[in-house]
């Protein structure tokens, strides 16, 4: 598990809870301890002139995301794999991206009605971004510290594709936010198939959202976008072509990875 963080953002950061010294007690001791606490949990590891790469030593659990397209049957694998791992004994923990947390709730909200037009696809990419960070410090590394399983509906990979690929923003704006704050799953399942299957499936829905609006433009950007994301890391990401086959059948697939991760 590998919590990466920017070195000019920890910096700032620190710089900060030293500055709040002169202005608030109460407040400078919170910094301080969050600081303290962060440094007290990793070992660091210079990965680049730029950047530090924090290894921790402290999550004890195994985190898996779902990841696809509208449709894509991503959520019911997810519910499947829940089901199976409980069954044999394991604590889970099932969440979600946008909406794993309180706050995450309201951001789904905002990103997901069809009622809301952003000006510019950098709102919707830093809303998605404030939610990761909430998630993240709120719900999944105390899970993982905990020894916990973690199951999440979409995350780093979904900001990538549906934002690089599907909205155009640029890949480098993109790689700035993933890479505020990012945690590398232990293993992600990628389902595939035809985008005109996976809308149709997604459309069936009594009530669609503004993703599954999109044109069928978008939504083969956004396919073509996690395909080259699975090349560019093929140990983690395990792409699962859904074409024609049954949930069952499916689930048949992740159960032989989760396998050999002695699940």
């Amino acid at each position: 598990m590998t919590l990466c963080i920017d070195a000019n953002t920890l910096k700032q950061d620190l710089e900060a809870a030293y500055q709040e010294m002169s202005k608030d007690k109460k407040r400078t001791i919170e910094a301080l301890h969050w600081s303290k606490n962060l440094i007290g949990h990793v070992k660091y590891r210079k990965s680049d002139k730029n950047s530090i790469r924090i290894m921790s030593e402290h999550f004890k659990g195994l985190f898996i995301t779902f990841e696809g397209i509208e449709g894509s049957g991503k959520s019911t694998q997810l519910k499947l794999t829940e089901k199976y791992l409980k069954s044999k004994g394991f604590p889970v923990v099932c969440t979600k991206e946008p909406g794993g947390t309180e706050i995450g709730q309201k951001i789904r909200q905002w990103v997901l009605d069809p009622a809301y037009h952003f000006s510019s696809p950098l709102t919707e990419l830093l809303l998605f971004t404030a939610d990761r960070v909430e998630h993240i410090s709120s719900l999944i590394i105390p899970s993982l510290r905990s020894g916990k399983i973690v199951l999440c509906d979409r995350f780093v990979d979904s900001t990538l594709a549906y934002q690089i690929g599907g909205r155009k923003v640029p890949s480098s704006i993109a790689q700035a936010c993933v890479g505020l704050v990012k945690i590398q799953p232990h293993l992600t399942f990628l389902f595939d198939d035809e985008v005109s299957v996976c809308l149709a499936r997604a459309k069936s829905r009594v009530q669609t959202d503004r993703f599954e609006n999109e044109s069928m433009a978008f939504h083969e950007r956004v396919r073509k976008a996690y395909l080259k994301r699975s090349l560019q890391d093929p140990e983690r990401i395990k792409v699962l072509s859904i074409r024609g086959l049954t949930t069952e059948h499916v689930f048949e697939k992740i159960q032989e990875y989760l396998k050999k991760l002695s699940l």
